[in-house]
């Protein structure tokens, strides 16, 4: 063999071995973009179990290889209706969900997974099967591979961008999310959300919070007074649950106070409350806002 010949040859396969890094690396940043994505689609849980879910589901979707990532990219991420609430029926703790979706017809939706599948395929046989081209150690097998790794790259960049462009999204909503549950008007939403939802366990702690004397006791008769004036879908719901007691009794079957009586003078007494200990998480959660 001529000595142009071996360096046209030293030169292709110098060619195709920087070309598969470039694939590589390609099929790399795709498989990132679509990790960060399904991390972060998806969160539920209360203010305190938020940080966790994310923990957990980085944790998952690390381990998993690119065709799983992408069934689930299509599974969780791609819909042709919209997202029915998961939460929870019963709630003792402020809760929240957060997801990321695209609304998409079942024709587009199949057409990007066959679109996904082949570039799946296509990044397996670089991985596995693409020294089988480069074996006859020949000046036309590596213009055959450069070939191959040109085209095999022009149709994996569509699809880097697609998933890109959905990192880049999701990032934004994340970003534009955060600022408004920080900003004072998120703050002052987020409060009003909560306090359409109240749980007596909430008005405990609010009636307790602003009238409770420095022994940590609270006058029954004051939150007696809250419910009858401004809560008392709340004062009904008690009385569905535990039938037409007194509030005192009604407090007793719930558990989440106690109650003592304190004499007066007159021979009469009166009632306080103070809530439990191990109510004060939600307590906890409140103050993160």
């Amino acid at each position: 063999m001529s000595d142009d010949s071996e360096t046209a040859k030293t030169a292709a396969k110098d060619a195709v071995q920087r070309k598969i890094g470039r694939n590589l690396l390609l099929y790399q940043q795709i498989e990132g973009h679509l990790k960060f994505v399904l991390a972060n689609a998806r969160a539920s849980g209360t203010l305190n179990e938020l940080a966790q879910f994310r923990e957990d589901r980085s944790r998952k979707i690390t381990k998993q290889m690119l065709g799983l990532l992408v069934e689930q990219f299509l599974d969780d991420i791609l819909s042709d209706e919209a997202e029915s609430s998961a939460e929870p029926t019963q709630l003792d703790k402020p809760w929240m969900s957060f997801s990321f979706r695209l609304q998409v017809d079942q024709e587009e939706r199949e057409l990007h997974r066959k679109n996904w599948e082949l570039m799946v395929e296509q990044r397996n046989h670089l991985v596995h099967h693409f020294l089988d081209r480069m074996a006859p150690n020949t000046l036309e097998a590596f213009l055959e591979a450069d070939t191959f790794l040109e085209e095999q790259y022009q149709k994996a960049l569509p699809t880097f961008h697609v998933f890109s462009g959905f990192s880049r999204a999701l990032q934004e909503t994340m970003r534009d999310l955060s600022a408004f549950l920080s900003s004072d008007e998120g703050k002052e939403q987020f409060r009003s959300l909560l306090s359409d939802h109240r749980t007596i366990e909430a008005l405990l702690m609010d009636v307790a919070a602003q009238r409770a004397r420095s022994d940590g006791w609270t006058y029954l008769a004051q939150l007696g007074e809250e419910l009858r004036k401004n809560n008392v879908d709340l004062l009904l719901d008690l009385k569905k649950r535990h039938g037409s007691l007194t509030l005192k009794a009604l407090l007793a079957a719930e558990g989440l106070v106690d109650i003592k009586d304190e004499p007066l003078s007159d021979g009469r007494f009166r009632s306080l409350y103070k809530v439990r200990e191990n109510s004060g998480e939600f307590l906890a959660a409140c103050k993160v806002i």
